[in-house]
């Protein structure tokens, strides 16, 4: 995975799926051991741009979502895209109140994307990340000061999934009875950090204090209910939604790097 950090970070509540379409689909394709199926059932935009519900994280959705949304390596779709990472946003909420600055950057710009695919005109340029560039680029929207480019918001939300799986990574090094405060301070400085000026990264840095030790993260994850295998299943779960993440991220990034798009201010 290559070292490239994010901006601000993302957010919650909005963005797309019906929730019983969404059980119909977890039930399809994913595996009862946590993981996730790399199937690709035939998905409706209209009902995945339904407003998610605010229920506890899902680990298996954001799984399932973001393997088939590079399900088309060469299509990769926006909408499931969008709907991993409304997921994921719960899971900065874990974090404390001190991290809401990060959910609420990241819900605008969840919605930005959502706006755009939502447009009656041009919204089918933003169902995939790869018509939404060519569209944006072939019009002169990429560095538009009027209207924000779906691009740029987008590459954003891509340099935070690289901190997000950095640090589901680091966290599974650690013992449930240790502090989470190091495994987030080193993925930060090994992703976000790069894009940041100093005043955000001091903020950073002293709003990991208010971190959760990895045995309240863990139960907070899981609604309170450790999985029956502990930590060890807990370890596995995580790794696997690092690894998706990951394979998200280079399929993106290699995206970004043939429009020479990674630097976009």
């Amino acid at each position: 995975m290559s070292s490239t950090g994010s901006e601000s970070s993302t957010s919650t509540n909005s963005v797309v799926d019906h929730h019983h379409h969404q059980q119909q689909q977890r039930d399809e394709n994913i595996l009862k051991d946590g993981k996730c199926s790399s199937s690709s059932p035939q998905h409706h935009h209209q009902q995945q741009q339904q407003q998610i519900s605010n229920q506890h994280f899902d680990i298996n959705l954001v799984c399932d979502s973001f393997l088939r949304s590079i399900d088309d390596k060469s299509a990769i779709d926006i909408i499931l895209y969008l709907q991993a990472f409304a997921e994921l946003n719960k899971f900065f909420n874990m974090f404390g109140t001190l991290f809401t600055f990060v959910t609420k950057d990241v819900q605008a710009k969840i919605d930005i994307l959502q706006s755009y695919a939502n447009e009656t005109d041009d919204g089918y340029h933003y169902r995939t990340i790869q018509s939404m560039i060519e569209h944006e680029k072939r019009n002169n929207l990429l560095k538009d000061q009027k209207r924000p480019s779906g691009s740029r918001t987008l590459l954003r939300l891509h340099r935070a999934l690289e901190f997000i799986s950095t640090f589901l990574h680091e966290v599974t090094k650690i013992d449930d009875d240790d502090s989470t405060v190091g495994s987030a301070r080193n993925a930060y400085n090994r992703t976000l950090a790069h894009f940041h000026p100093w005043y955000i990264r001091k903020s950073v840095q002293l709003a990991t204090y208010a971190l959760p030790y990895r045995r309240v993260l863990i139960e907070r994850v899981y609604g309170g209910k450790v999985p029956p295998g502990g930590s060890a299943e807990v370890n596995q779960n995580m790794s696997h939604l690092a690894n998706i993440a990951d394979q998200v991220f280079n399929v993106t990034h290699k995206l970004y790097e043939e429009h020479s798009l990674l630097d976009l201010p």
